[in-house]
């Protein structure tokens, strides 16, 4: 698999920190450094809509139930925007410390904070409870199925929460923050500050690999649908494009090699069921990638 460029957007005037995809065909979302939401199209690749501004970084965007967009900030905000009415709904919560991550576990919304608790939300978008799960910050979150999913924190671990109610010993992998999480059959990759990314089986957390992937931070981390293969970014400007099922490089993009971005690369979305990627980063860009076999 390759990755080759098909769209620059220029468009930001700040980093980009979060994209999500859009309920409507063809599109998806941004969040950046001013506090903006914008709403792009394929169809109009230089214009963008905002959707919501803010006082604080975006820092988290995930689309959920009945075309609601749920927004976290660097300063702990949790907005909801409603597509259908193309308005916020006056539900908010102030949660303790910036909002890393959001993601539906089943009838029920888990965000990632920066104070180490996890929230749980109801499909009302009520809060339901919090769990303190660590003593640093939650950054990342796996939902594998409607029974397990994991988070990855600053105190170097990962964390199984099971509704089952099993308990599970927290994967220790890593020297560093684990900034990003992706599943990929029977594997559970790993990511962040400690520029490895670390393998481990899903279910029982036997640790499989340990790569050198990246000069720096490891961001993000996920894997292209209908295919075995798994993208890195990090704060070295690399993309990099991995065989999950053989485990070794396929693919890297650097401005070195005359394509990329100039900035660290914070955030990547699969796009079109596989068919692009998207990328985000602190030179205020994004790129629309296609994935090509």
């Amino acid at each position: 698999m390759r990755l080759e460029v098909e769209h620059k957007f220029v468009g930001p005037r700040a980093s980009i920190f979060a994209l999500e995809n859009s309920p409507k065909p063809q599109s998806f979302i941004s969040g950046d450094g001013n506090g903006l939401v914008c709403h792009w199209s394929l169809d109009d690749l230089e214009q963008a809509v905002a959707l919501a501004s803010f006082d604080a970084q975006i820092f988290s965007l995930r689309l959920c139930w009945d075309d609601i967009l749920a927004i976290g900030t660097m300063r702990g905000q949790l907005f909801f925007y409603d597509f259908s009415n193309k308005s916020l709904l006056k539900t908010a919560h102030q949660l303790k410390g910036a909002v890393f991550d959001i993601q539906i576990w089943g009838e029920e919304l888990l965000i990632a904070t920066e104070s180490g608790e996890l929230v749980y939300l109801d499909r009302e978008l009520q809060l339901k409870k919090r769990v303190l799960r660590s003593r640093k910050s939650l950054r990342c979150i796996e939902v594998v199925n409607d029974d397990l999913a994991y988070v990855g924190a600053s105190d170097h671990k990962i964390y199984a929460l099971n509704k089952s109610g099993t308990e599970r010993p927290a994967l220790d992998l890593h020297q560093n923050s684990v900034f990003a999480l992706a599943t990929f059959e029977s594997q559970l990759w790993s990511a962040g500050r400690d520029a490895q990314i670390g393998i481990s089986e899903l279910h029982t957390g036997a640790r499989i690999d340990l790569i050198a992937a990246h000069m720096y931070t490891v961001n993000d981390l996920v894997l292209i649908p209908k295919s075995e293969f798994v993208v890195s970014a990090g704060r070295d400007k690399a993309i990099k494009v991995w065989s999950a099922r053989e485990r070794k490089l396929q693919q890297v993009v650097h401005p070195d090699k005359g394509v990329g971005h100039l900035h660290s690369v914070n955030c990547l979305l699969p796009f079109s069921e596989g068919k692009f990627l998207i990328s985000g980063s602190d030179d205020r860009s994004m790129i629309l990638w296609s994935v090509n076999a």
